[in-house]
């Protein structure tokens, strides 16, 4: 159940980070535009290795109790 909440969540947020960096890579209008958007990548990866970590945490929590 875990598995695909977090497949999911990876999913959504991979869909978010390609959508960003397209529009990094057609250009914006300024450079705080573009550093907007990078933070908003770095974020949406942060988030990313965060789901990856619970992931592995669920799954090590479920193969100590077996």
């Amino acid at each position: 159940m875990i598995t695909d909440a977090c497949n999911f969540q990876r999913r959504q947020l991979d869909e978010a980070i390609e959508s960003h960096t397209n529009s990094l890579v057609r250009g914006t209008g300024s450079r705080d535009d573009d550093q907007r958007v990078r933070g908003i990548i770095y974020g949406l990866q942060l988030a990313r290795a965060i789901v990856n970590d619970l992931e592995d945490r669920a799954r090590r929590a479920e193969s100590d109790s077996e």
